[in-house]
């Protein structure tokens, strides 16, 4: 008989990528839905039920046992709103109220590592004024979030990745365009300003996604823009998360995308959904692709989500930023 090792919650049930709201370009189409993978499978994404708001573009981060869902855009007749809501990640069930952030915002991005999540920079609703905040909840409570620190420059559209000890954030979009390649770090036990780490290989993307295990973060897809030429991209960059330096080309996702979602565990990293095209001529995408992230290589086909979809968000509950 072998006695099973480590903390209770992290025992059996672990390995889900949750993939929630979004825009499927229907009028009046934002999304409360949750959707799960298993990731160290493949096939299609499984229902797991709604959240109280479905308004699109929140921040998503988790931790072993849940997953969190914060802020985010109306579409017209819904109401912009500061709420972080949560789930249970072993069941199937829907969100339950956690607290609310600073203010109303949304085009933000989220990251955690097993104690604390992180809300980072977005836009305030409705105003869409970009923002350089830092906030932080402690996940195993519930309560408002607190201010952690300071991105280098307000921004929105970004994406964000942990060690247990190292928050790694690629900056996003920046005005006035063609934006910022710049990727920063924090420490996510202190509190305090970020500082530089480097810059991504390619040209100034926002909409990305990032996902990590315990020493590689990885960031995909997003779009890039210089002058008055824009594209969306499927390069996957990668950084090692205790160094400091450039990133370096990993592969290219299973199609072009940005408004796209990330979720992996401490071996595999997905992305899902997203938009291809450009945005006057924006194809939305169902598209789950999966890399290996101690490797380098371009993502295989995983599956795919119920709908196309654009502005979702993801999580994990065994991802790099989660101890072992």
């Amino acid at each position: 008989m072998i006695i099973p090792a480590g903390p209770t919650e992290h025992r059996g049930g672990r390995g889900r990528g949750v993939f929630g709201t979004g825009y499927n370009n229907a009028p009046n189409s934002s999304l409360n839905s949750l959707q799960y993978v298993t990731i160290a499978s493949t096939g299609n994404t499984q229902d797991f039920g709604d959240l109280a708001d479905s308004s699109i573009a929140k921040a998503s981060f988790g931790s072993a046992t849940r997953g969190f869902w914060a802020g985010g855009d109306s579409v017209p007749g819904q109401q912009d709103n500061s709420t972080i809501e949560f789930t249970i990640m072993s069941s199937s069930g829907g969100g339950n109220d956690f607290g609310d952030m600073t203010a109303t915002k949304a085009y933000l991005n989220g990251m955690s590592n097993d104690v604390r999540g992180f809300m980072v920079g977005g836009a305030t609703t409705p105003e869409y004024v970009n923002q350089s905040v830092i906030e932080f909840v402690t996940m195993a409570s519930t309560g408002n979030g607190s201010g952690f620190g300071d991105l280098s420059t307000i921004t929105r559209s970004g994406s964000s990745a942990a060690s247990n000890t190292r928050g790694i954030l690629q900056i996003g979009q920046t005005n006035p365009l063609p934006g910022n390649r710049r990727i920063e770090f924090i420490e996510l036990s202190t509190g305090g300003n970020t500082q530089d780490f480097g810059e991504v290989t390619t040209l100034a993307k926002s909409g990305s996604a990032a996902v990590a295990s315990s020493t590689r973060a990885c960031f995909m897809g997003g779009v890039g823009t210089t002058g008055n030429a824009s594209h969306v991209s499927n390069v996957i960059d990668f950084v090692t998360i205790s160094t400091l330096g450039n990133a370096q080309d990993f592969g290219d996702t299973t199609v072009a995308v940005d408004a796209l979602a990330g979720a992996s565990n401490s071996t595999r990293g997905l992305h899902a959904g997203g938009r291809t095209g450009t945005p006057a001529a924006e194809a939305l995408k169902n598209d789950i692709g999966f890399i290996t992230i101690a490797s380098t290589g371009n993502a295989t086909d995983f599956g795919d989500l119920v709908t196309p979809t654009r502005y979702l968000s993801g999580c994990s509950d065994a991802h790099g930023g989660l101890g072992e």
